[in-house]
């Protein structure tokens, strides 16, 4: 008989902010004035992510033993062998939990020019790879669990 699991967890928590804060003089000064000033503020969070949650098994006891064993007994991608039962299952959770902000606040005095603009903007971006692999090689009966 033989079981096998894995679990991986992540938590991301993220707080990025851009403002231009309550009092602020932005561009108040005339004799730097021109038609063209603009004013940005931005705010971005990016995730890029790949998790992996998995059982593979790697016999590395006998390393010397390993042209003997053959391949097929040096990595097991099912991660378990047994002869009657086989039971493997994966877990992966992520958390995430993410703020992201951009802000004028009150009372603050921002200028542009005629051509010119204000522009506020927050902008959260994720890209997230997720693979969850179990399993169990037996000679009679197998049950693999994969959860994401």
């Amino acid at each position: 008989m033989a079981i096998t699991g894995s679990v991986a967890f992540s938590k991301f928590t993220n707080s990025v902010e851009a403002s231009i804060g309550s009092g602020a003089k932005i561009n108040q000064d005339a004799a730097y004035r021109n038609a063209d000033q603009s004013v940005t503020v931005d705010a971005n969070t990016t995730m890029d992510l790949t998790e992996l949650a998995g059982i593979i098994a790697i016999n590395i006891a006998k390393p010397h033993k390993w042209k003997e064993l053959g391949a097929k007994n040096i990595v097991n991608p099912v991660g378990n062998k047994a002869e009657s039962l086989g039971v493997g299952g994966s877990v992966l959770v992520q958390d995430m939990n993410n703020t992201t902000i951009a802000r004028v606040a009150d009372g603050a005095q921002v200028h542009t020019g005629t051509g010119g603009s204000l522009s506020v903007n927050a902008d959260e971006t994720f890209t997230t790879i997720d693979i969850a692999q179990a399993g169990a090689a037996v000679a009679k009966l197998a049950s693999a669990v994969r959860s994401m």
